[in-house]
Protein backbone atom coordinates (compact mmCIF):
# COMPACT_ATOMS: atom_id res chain seq x y z
CA UNK A 1 0.00 0.00 0.00
CA UNK A 2 1.36 3.44 -0.97
CA UNK A 3 1.45 6.19 1.60
CA UNK A 4 -0.54 9.23 0.57
CA UNK A 5 1.35 12.47 0.50
CA UNK A 6 -0.31 15.69 1.61
CA UNK A 7 -1.40 17.80 -1.32
CA UNK A 8 0.34 21.16 -1.55
CA UNK A 9 -1.93 24.05 -0.86
CA UNK A 10 -1.53 27.56 -2.11
CA UNK A 11 -0.51 30.04 0.54
CA UNK A 12 -3.34 32.10 1.90
CA UNK A 13 -3.47 35.44 0.08
CA UNK A 14 -4.26 38.55 2.04
CA UNK A 15 -5.67 41.78 0.59
CA UNK A 16 -2.91 43.97 -0.82
CA UNK A 17 -3.22 46.84 1.60
CA UNK A 18 0.08 48.01 2.99
CA UNK A 19 -0.08 46.30 6.39
CA UNK A 20 -1.58 43.08 5.06
CA UNK A 21 0.85 43.08 2.14
CA UNK A 22 3.75 43.11 4.57
CA UNK A 23 2.12 40.30 6.51
CA UNK A 24 1.65 38.34 3.28
CA UNK A 25 5.37 38.66 2.51
CA UNK A 26 6.20 37.39 5.99
CA UNK A 27 3.82 34.41 5.65
CA UNK A 28 5.29 33.51 2.25
CA UNK A 29 8.74 33.41 3.82
CA UNK A 30 10.19 36.22 1.78
CA UNK A 31 13.77 36.72 2.92
CA UNK A 32 14.03 40.12 1.30
CA UNK A 33 11.30 42.64 1.58
CA UNK A 34 10.42 44.04 -1.85
CA UNK A 35 8.88 47.45 -2.28
CA UNK A 36 5.12 47.75 -1.77
CA UNK A 37 2.76 47.70 -4.76
CA UNK A 38 2.86 50.93 -6.77
CA UNK A 39 -0.03 53.37 -6.38
CA UNK A 40 -0.63 56.59 -8.32
CA UNK A 41 -1.02 59.57 -6.04
CA UNK A 42 -1.12 63.29 -6.85
CA UNK A 43 2.58 63.56 -5.99
CA UNK A 44 3.62 60.61 -8.21
CA UNK A 45 1.53 61.99 -11.10
CA UNK A 46 3.24 65.37 -10.68
CA UNK A 47 6.65 63.70 -10.53
CA UNK A 48 5.91 61.68 -13.68
CA UNK A 49 4.76 64.77 -15.58
CA UNK A 50 7.83 66.76 -14.55
CA UNK A 51 10.14 63.92 -15.57
CA UNK A 52 8.40 63.66 -18.97
CA UNK A 53 8.83 67.39 -19.57
CA UNK A 54 12.49 67.30 -18.44
CA UNK A 55 13.19 64.34 -20.74
CA UNK A 56 11.56 66.10 -23.68
CA UNK A 57 13.46 69.32 -23.13
CA UNK A 58 16.75 67.41 -22.76
CA UNK A 59 16.18 65.32 -25.89
CA UNK A 60 15.09 68.22 -28.08
CA UNK A 61 17.61 70.69 -26.63
CA UNK A 62 20.54 68.28 -26.86
CA UNK A 63 19.68 67.31 -30.41
CA UNK A 64 19.27 70.96 -31.38
CA UNK A 65 22.70 71.87 -29.96
CA UNK A 66 24.38 69.06 -31.89
CA UNK A 67 22.47 70.00 -35.07
CA UNK A 68 23.53 73.64 -34.81
CA UNK A 69 27.20 72.70 -34.35
CA UNK A 70 27.37 70.06 -37.08
CA UNK A 71 25.02 71.46 -39.71
CA UNK A 72 25.04 75.20 -39.18
CA UNK A 73 28.56 75.99 -38.03
CA UNK A 74 27.94 76.81 -34.38
CA UNK A 75 30.98 76.44 -32.11
CA UNK A 76 32.11 72.83 -31.56
CA UNK A 77 31.54 73.12 -27.82
CA UNK A 78 27.80 73.29 -28.62
CA UNK A 79 28.07 69.73 -29.96
CA UNK A 80 29.90 68.64 -26.81
CA UNK A 81 27.30 70.32 -24.61
CA UNK A 82 24.50 68.78 -26.70
CA UNK A 83 26.07 65.35 -26.27
CA UNK A 84 26.21 65.80 -22.50
CA UNK A 85 22.56 66.87 -22.50
CA UNK A 86 21.63 63.79 -24.57
CA UNK A 87 23.45 61.49 -22.14
CA UNK A 88 21.53 63.19 -19.32
CA UNK A 89 18.34 62.58 -21.31
CA UNK A 90 19.17 58.87 -21.21
CA UNK A 91 19.30 58.97 -17.41
CA UNK A 92 16.18 61.08 -16.82
CA UNK A 93 13.64 58.24 -17.33
CA UNK A 94 15.15 56.42 -14.35
CA UNK A 95 13.60 59.13 -12.18
CA UNK A 96 10.07 57.91 -13.01
CA UNK A 97 8.17 56.70 -9.94
CA UNK A 98 7.07 53.42 -11.60
CA UNK A 99 9.23 50.50 -12.74
CA UNK A 100 7.31 49.78 -15.95
CA UNK A 101 9.86 50.99 -18.52
CA UNK A 102 7.84 50.04 -21.60
CA UNK A 103 4.72 51.87 -20.49
CA UNK A 104 6.69 54.90 -19.33
CA UNK A 105 8.50 55.12 -22.66
CA UNK A 106 5.27 54.74 -24.64
CA UNK A 107 3.66 57.63 -22.76
CA UNK A 108 6.83 59.68 -23.14
CA UNK A 109 6.52 59.30 -26.92
CA UNK A 110 3.31 61.31 -26.79
CA UNK A 111 4.97 64.00 -24.67
CA UNK A 112 7.87 64.19 -27.12
CA UNK A 113 5.51 64.75 -30.05
CA UNK A 114 3.68 67.54 -28.22
CA UNK A 115 6.92 69.17 -27.03
CA UNK A 116 8.45 69.00 -30.53
CA UNK A 117 5.68 71.32 -31.80
CA UNK A 118 6.50 73.96 -29.16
Amino acid sequence: RRPTLPQPTAPRRLPLKMASWLEQQRLLGSSTLPSPPFEWTPSTVTQALLVFVAAGVAEIGGGWLVWKAVREGAPRWWAVLGSVVLVTYGLIPTLQPTDSFGRVYAVYGGFFIVLSFA
